[in-house]
C-alpha cells in the first residue's frame, strides 16, 4: 500500500513539472526575453514601483512586435513619434494628423524577423525611461523610450540598427549625465549601423544643427534645410564606419560634449555636442577630427 501510494505522488510530481515546463515554453513565446539589466539611475527617478512600471510597459511594446502585432505596438505610440514617422496622406489621415497604416508599416520594417528581445540596460530620467537592447531574428540592436503620461507609460521614441562594434568606457560625471550619455548613444547607433534614408538619425538633431550644415539645395517648405542634405551628410559622416567608441564626456556650458571615435578602415575621432530642447536632449553638433 506504502509503494503504491508514492508511485501515485511520484506520478503526481511528475506531471506537476511537465505542466510548469509547458508553461514555461508558452512564455517564451511572448517573443520577449529579459535578461539582467545593467541599471542607471539619472535624475527624477521616482521609486521602484515606477521603474517596474516603466519597464513593464516597455515589455508589453516588444512583445506586441515580436508576435506581429503591430496595431497592439501602434497603440502604445506617443502621438508625436506617428506624425513624424508616418505624415498624413489621405483626409481621413489629416484628421488625426498621421497615417496609421504608414506607422504600422514602420514598426514592422524595424523589427522585421525578431522572434525575441532582450533588454540589456534601462536609464531613467525625470518622468522618462530608455530601454536598450538586441532583437533575435535580425540581429538588431533596439532603443526605446518611454515618458510618464498620468499613471501609466507611452513609448515616444522607438528606433532599431544593425549590430556594430561599440564601446563606452565614460562614464556619467553625475546622475543628472546619465540621459544625455544615453541620447550620444542613441545618435551614433543610427549613424553606424541605420538605415540609410536617415529619419530617425535627424529627428534626434537639433533643428538649429540641422539649418547649419551644408544645403546646396533649396530648404523643404516650413523646414529651413533640405531633409536630402542631411541624409547626404550623415551618410558622408558614416563613410565605411562599423562601430564607435565613446571615451569621454563632460559638461560643455548648459549641455554636454562627447568625445570618442568611429572604427573602420582607418579610425577617426569625433566630438559630439548635446544641447537641452524643450525637457530633452539632442545632438547640437558633430565633428569629426
Amino acid at each position: 500500500m506504502r509503494d503504491t501510494r508514492m508511485s501515485q505522488a511520484r506520478w503526481i510530481l511528475l506531471a506537476l513539472v511537465v505542466i510548469w515546463a509547458a508553461g514555461c515554453t508558452n512564455s517564451t513565446k511572448t517573443g520577449v526575453g529579459v535578461s539582467s539589466p545593467s541599471l542607471t539611475i539619472g535624475n527624477g527617478k521616482s521609486g521602484a514601483s515606477s521603474s517596474k512600471d516603466a519597464r513593464g510597459a516597455a515589455e508589453s511594446f516588444l512583445k506586441s512586435l515580436c508576435v506581429g502585432d503591430a496595431k497592439s505596438a501602434s497603440g502604445k505610440l506617443d502621438v508625436a513619434y506617428k506624425k513624424y514617422v508616418g505624415p498624413p496622406f489621405f483626409s481621413d489621415d489629416q484628421v488625426v494628423g498621421y497615417s496609421e497604416s504608414d506607422v504600422q508599416k514602420m514598426l514592422m520594417k524595424l523589427a522585421a524577423g525578431a522572434s525575441v528581445a532582450t533588454i540589456q540596460t534601462e536609464t531613467y530620467g525625470a518622468n522618462v525611461a530608455s530601454f536598450r537592447g538586441e532583437l533575435t531574428g535580425p540581429q538588431k540592436v533596439f532603443t526605446l523610450r518611454l515618458a510618464r503620461s498620468g499613471e501609466s507609460w507611452i513609448v515616444t521614441h522607438f528606433q532599431t540598427a544593425r549590430q556594430t562594434r561599440s564601446q563606452v568606457t565614460a562614464k556619467a560625471e553625475s546622475s543628472d549625465a546619465s540621459w544625455p550619455l544615453a541620447c550620444a548613444r542613441d545618435f551614433l547607433d543610427l549613424l553606424a549601423g541605420g538605415p540609410d534614408d536617415h529619419e530617425l538619425t535627424m529627428r534626434l538633431m537639433s533643428e538649429e544643427f540641422k539649418k547649419q550644415l551644408p544645403a546646396p539645395s533649396i530648404a523643404d517648405s516650413g523646414l529651413g534645410y533640405a531633409r536630402k542634405d542631411v541624409r547626404n551628410w550623415l551618410n558622408a559622416q558614416r563613410g565605411e564606419c562599423i562601430g564607435y567608441s565613446i571615451h569621454a564626456m563632460a559638461r560643455d556650458g548648459a549641455g554636454y560634449r562627447v568625445d570618442g571615435s568611429l572604427s573602420g578602415a582607418s579610425n577617426r575621432s569625433f566630438r559630439l555636442n548635446l544641447a537641452p530642447v524643450r525637457g530633452d536632449w539632442f545632438v547640437d553638433r558633430f565633428e569629426i577630427k
